[in-house]
């Protein structure tokens, strides 16, 4: 439970700035990652409690201990305090430190999405794109991908890449139709 704390940052949105009408698409992209952070934090644990366990239990019959998964566990929480006292290129590095050292853990996942929303806070849309396109590409089966695609959109927004955003956002509606980010989807669409 002590992890609930690492997925919400200083950073999180009251409910009311919800509904607040934002007037530029690159505002709102940014606002609506601000939000994600604390919205789907308990969602995420849940998951992860559950791929968690799944992992031990793959790791028991194969005699392996969860070593990795610890010292992944500590530099995702330095990164995450590097980034609560605003210290990002330490976050960053953290971050890459984990994805590239420790990409059998649920950290790694993790780590992805985050450096990917520090990316486009510092103004660097571009990078987070080429981050996410790799988590797509080397976790497949994530259960972090509707959050990596909804990033994407708002990477892309970002950016100010109208046809890649646009194309992203219209894919992230069809293939999530259920999320609690499609209103959000829907309304950035409609701002482009």
């Amino acid at each position: 439970m002590f992890a609930f704390g690492l997925l919400l940052g200083p950073a999180a949105v009251n409910a009311a700035d919800e509904e607040s009408l934002i007037k530029s698409p690159e505002i709102n992209a940014e606002k609506a990652e601000v939000k994600e952070e604390g919205i789907e934090a308990k969602e995420i644990l849940e998951k992860a409690d559950v791929k968690k366990e799944e992992k031990k239990e793959v790791a028991d019959e194969s005699g392996e201990n969860d070593d990795a998964d610890e010292e992944a566990a500590v530099l995702y929480l330095k990164a995450q305090s590097f980034l609560e006292n605003d210290i990002t290129q330490k976050a960053e590095e953290e971050f890459n430190n984990i994805i590239k050292n420790y990409s059998g853990t649920w950290w790694a996942e993790l780590s992805y999405i985050k450096l990917a929303g520090v990316e486009m806070k510092t103004e660097r849309s571009a990078d987070a794109i080429a981050l996410l396109k790799e988590f797509a590409g080397k976790y497949p089966d994530s259960f972090l991908n509707e959050k990596a695609d909804y990033s994407l959109c708002l990477a892309y927004v970002l950016n100010k890449d109208k046809k890649d955003a646009q194309e992203s956002i219209k894919e992230f509606i069809k293939k999530y139709p259920d999320s609690k980010k499609i209103k959000d989807a829907k309304n950035l669409l409609k701002q482009l």
